[in-house]
């Protein structure tokens, strides 16, 4: 395949700017990188750390862009042969890890920090173009199952990687209940690894316009937020939520749910809001309850969320964008607009 010098791209040039699109070179990987020509890229809210400038180490001009599937079309000299040329591929947030470390040696390289704080489209160039280059032990395996359909493939290393991985770590039994606040990008896949996976998922979400595509995604009951906190009162009446799943980055919301755990439940952070949190201790006490931060995962639990997904049926729903309109999709991204995810085709 030939390669050509130079490729288009979607990028930040300094922080609170908007997405341009631009020429640039066609990147060049080193000898434990590989180049991926993008067949497609989930717009994450997670993005806007880019426009917004505040993650450690971040530098300019960026492409952003952390949810990426293509093929291999170059290598280095000391990529694995197990990673050849053509091949389907992904890739998360997650950029490289050390080996070496405790995190490592357990395989959890998604929280490894040898090698300092580091992103896929964060701090190095991500999906929002053409191609890519990717540190090689980043890679994600792509199923053969997932190989006509890279553009639904792509949203499940972020956002599906992160509920799913969320909910197949705690303690949870099948039958009990899982609570999904808000039904959006991560939310909608949320209640569907919930419904398939043999739990009991309420959704909540501030818009009642989406309860009939909650119910058909498989919710058993969805609850409007309401100030008067009657949702919060009937998931307490149903003995409260083993898992709370907090997918929208609203600090009072979040904080609001605390009290519809169940004894020995757990909120999950899918979100990070931009405020504190305030915790009403008292209920996590006696309730021996916890609040627990998700990120994401690495490369080996990408492969499984796929192989899951795959098996169980879930699957994003979905609105493609060519690259020239990267700014209109990550614009409707933040605005709520996209029902549920967004996915940039960059060389279509």
């Amino acid at each position: 395949m030939e390669i050509p010098t130079t490729m288009q791209a979607a990028l930040f040039t300094a922080p609170h700017t908007e997405l341009q699109i631009v020429t640039v070179p066609v990147p060049e990987p080193n000898e434990n990188q590989v180049l991926v020509k993008v067949a497609a890229c989930g717009v994450c809210h997670g993005d806007s750390v880019v426009e917004d400038g505040y993650f450690p180490g971040s530098s300019y001009p960026r492409i952003p862009g952390h949810e990426i599937v293509g093929h291999i079309v170059k290598k280095g000299g000391k990529v694995p042969s197990n990673l050849s040329l053509n091949q389907l591929v992904g890739v998360g947030w997650h950029d490289k890890h050390c080996f070496n470390c405790t995190t490592c040696k357990k395989g959890e390289f998604n929280m490894c920090l040898a090698g300092g704080l580091s992103g896929t489209g964060i701090t190095r160039d991500g999906g929002y173009a053409q191609y890519a280059v990717v540190n090689w032990e980043a890679l994600v395996i792509v199923p053969e199952e997932w190989a006509s359909q890279p553009a639904k493939a792509a949203p499940l290393l972020c956002a599906g990687l992160t509920v799913y991985n969320g909910l197949r770590k705690t303690d949870i039994v099948h039958g009990e209940i899982v609570v999904i606040q808000g039904v959006g990008g991560l939310g909608h896949l949320a209640v569907q690894y919930a419904a398939r996976l043999g739990y009991y998922p309420i959704a909540l979400t501030t818009s009642p316009s989406k309860h009939k595509g909650a119910l058909e995604l498989g919710a058993k009951e969805v609850l409007t937020i309401t100030e008067d906190g009657a949702y919060v009162k009937r998931i307490q009446q149903l003995g409260g939520a083993k898992v709370i799943i907090a997918t929208g980055p609203d600090a009072k919301g979040i904080a609001d749910l605390i009290p519809a755990l169940a004894p020995g439940g757990s909120l999950l952070l899918a979100s990070v809001p931009s405020t504190p949190i305030s915790v009403p201790a008292m209920s996590l006490v006696v309730g021996q309850s916890k609040i627990v931060g998700l990120s994401s995962g690495g490369p080996n639990d990408a492969e499984e969320t796929l192989r899951v997904s795959h098996l169980v049926g879930v699957q994003p729903l979905i609105e493609t964008f060519p690259l020239a309109k990267a700014a209109e999709a990550y614009k409707s991204m933040m605005e709520n607009k996209v029902r549920f995810r967004a996915v940039i085709l960059p060389n279509a």
